[in-house]
């Protein structure tokens, strides 16, 4: 999980974190911000590749795994 604070949604970092196939975590931190910033969390998860359908190679990462992601993108309240 990864959960970073922004100044405005123009600087919201969109980057890859998947290097030479490895899943990179060291630039995931936990900082919720404060109220009227912009928070953006996103969750990720290495799925494994048992077949690949119609010879497709789903996999992104090395020893056969997906990398999936979800993100959300809110502004905290103004309390």
């Amino acid at each position: 999980m990864n959960v970073q604070t922004y100044s405005s949604y123009a600087a919201i970092n969109t980057a890859s974190p998947i290097s030479n196939g490895q899943f990179d975590t060291t630039q995931m931190a936990y900082s919720p911000g404060v109220q009227g910033s912009i928070v953006v969390v996103t969750l990720y998860y290495e799925w494994p590749i048992y077949l690949s359908l119609l010879g497709g190679n789903l996999s992104n990462l090395n020893g056969g795994s997906r990398l999936l992601v979800a993100t959300s993108v809110f502004r905290n309240e103004p309390y």
